[in-house]
């Protein structure tokens, strides 16, 4: 580095990129460090300068272990650092593989590796979701990388970030982790628009500590530009609204005055009373700054105050299979088991939300598992709204539950919430499933709904099962 300083001193220079993992340290001589994690922090604070880690490393990023919310930054980790620290490789979110891209390997590869992965989930009953698999799990990567790419952009101290690629990386096992195939074609889960809301060089970003919530709260954001871009903006003005298409629930307006080019820049804060809002449902924060195209938007969702599921009469509640269940179902009864997350299950691969990190079979990490397939339109679902893909309302759901290893029943057989198992491991995977046992119904959640009370989400998934297991149509 030194000799290249002497030859031409018109550059920043660094060893290498994440070239000191284990020790990251800005070394002597480097103008700055490119890295996944920082060495010079606070005692107790997070050393992460990125949301995911693989489970070899020494822990999660928060992308991965929450809250979910958009309030995480590195401002701890990059505190007193004497140089501008890069976050190395942010995201490596994986992605189910699009076995229809076997098709564009005309020349002198083959895409064996995917011909491997289509065989395994072709024996394990379920090549006939390969398609719904990558697309869920490619709604819920990016969903990560924006958190994840936010985070860096919140952090005014971050000398910046880059990612590994926007493209997948056919190897160290298969890492699927682009945004675009490995022939530079889209995978059609985002738009460049929509990655140019949050991966820009000018870029608004909404900081609140939660999204789900309750009538009885009022939403509360701290707003503020990523300012990045070529010149200074003039007397800029942000305009936002809370809405379901053309219904609006709050509005206004923010003075940002003159932004000045080159940092993280506060505008304002919104305030909005959320009690006239129709519930349960999901809404949208839309930001965009007056004249310039620049705008972005986040999803919320708002449920009822004083949430306190009812259980009906023709439906018993159980927290295990046990012999009260098993004489519920025997006399034609109807049983929602919600399983207790206290007793560890023995056929799970366990709980999380997001996608798995770079591929499974390059890291085996825990749990492994790909993000969640809904099924939207089922009437379980009908008092919890939901796409078919994991959004944020389903993290502490997600991240608590033990999905059920259900490799043992017919081919066909489809949960109703169905978590994605990886594509070398393949085990077919129940969040939410119902079976008949006998004369009796049986509706299973192997997340723990009661012991999360304080969760918004968990208990209006609650309420739904049991409208459902009380309905005609169970």
């Amino acid at each position: 580095v030194s000799e290249l300083r002497a030859l031409d001193g018109r550059h920043l220079y660094a060893q290498g990129s994440n070239a000191f993992a284990w020790d990251p340290v800005l070394p002597a001589g480097d103008d700055f460090l490119v890295s996944a994690r920082v060495k010079n922090n606070p005692k107790g604070a997070s050393r992460n300068v990125r949301g995911s880690h693989a489970t070899t490393d020494d822990s999660d990023g928060h992308v991965q272990i929450g809250p979910a919310n958009t309030l995480a930054d590195y401002s701890d980790a990059v505190a007193g650092m004497k140089g501008p620290v890069v976050g190395h490789e942010v995201g490596q979110w994986s992605v189910y593989p699009h076995f229809k891209e076997i098709a564009k390997y005309t020349g002198v590869m083959r895409a064996h590796n995917f011909e491997h992965f289509r065989d395994r989930l072709r024996d394990a009953g379920m090549l006939a979701q390969a398609d719904d698999f990558f697309r869920a799990s490619g709604a819920l990567a990016a969903i990560c990388y924006r958190e994840d790419i936010e985070s860096a952009l919140r952090t005014g101290e971050m000398g910046g970030f880059q990612l590994l690629d926007l493209q997948d990386f056919p190897g160290q096992g298969t890492a699927l982790v682009g945004m675009l195939d490995a022939f530079l074609d889209s995978k059609g889960f985002i738009t460049p628009q929509q990655w140019q809301s949050f991966c820009a060089p000018i870029v608004l970003l909404a900081r609140f500590g939660q999204y789900t919530w309750t009538t009885d709260q009022t939403f509360l954001a701290q707003i503020e530009i990523a300012h990045y871009g070529e010149k200074d903006l003039a007397d800029a003005t942000i305009d936002w609204s809370i809405r379901d298409g053309d219904f609006s629930i709050a509005s206004g307006e923010l003075a940002a005055g003159d932004v000045q080019q080159g940092g993280l820049r506060p505008v304002g804060t919104i305030v909005a009373s959320l009690s006239s809002a129709p519930v349960p449902r999901k809404y949208t924060l839309e930001l965009a700054i007056r004249r310039t195209g620049i705008k972005t938007e986040y999803p919320l969702w708002v449920y009822p105050a004083n949430q306190n599921p009812n259980v009906p009469s023709n439906v018993l509640l159980a927290r295990n299979f046990d012999e009260t269940a098993r004489a519920q179902l025997a006399r034609g009864g109807r049983v929602l088991l919600v399983m207790d997350g206290s007793r560890p299950l023995l056929h799970t691969v366990g709980g999380g939300f997001t996608t798995d990190f770079w591929c499974w079979p390059m890291f085996h990490n825990k749990p492994g598992t790909m993000g969640l397939l809904c099924d939207p339109g089922h009437p379980a679902l009908a008092g919890f709204p939901t796409e078919f893909h994991s959004d944020w309302q389903w993290f502490d759901i997600a991240a608590q539950s033990q999905p059920v290893i259900l490799d043992g029943l017919p081919n066909g057989f489809r949960p109703i919430v169905q978590t994605i198992d990886n594509m070398e491991r393949v085990d077919r995977l129940g969040l939410v499933f119902e079976v008949k046992s006998g004369p009796g119904s049986l509706l299973v959640c192997s997340s723990d709904l009661i012991a999360m009370k304080d969760k918004p989400a968990a208990n209006q998934l609650l309420q739904s099962l049991l409208s459902y297991a009380a309905s005609e149509k169970f």
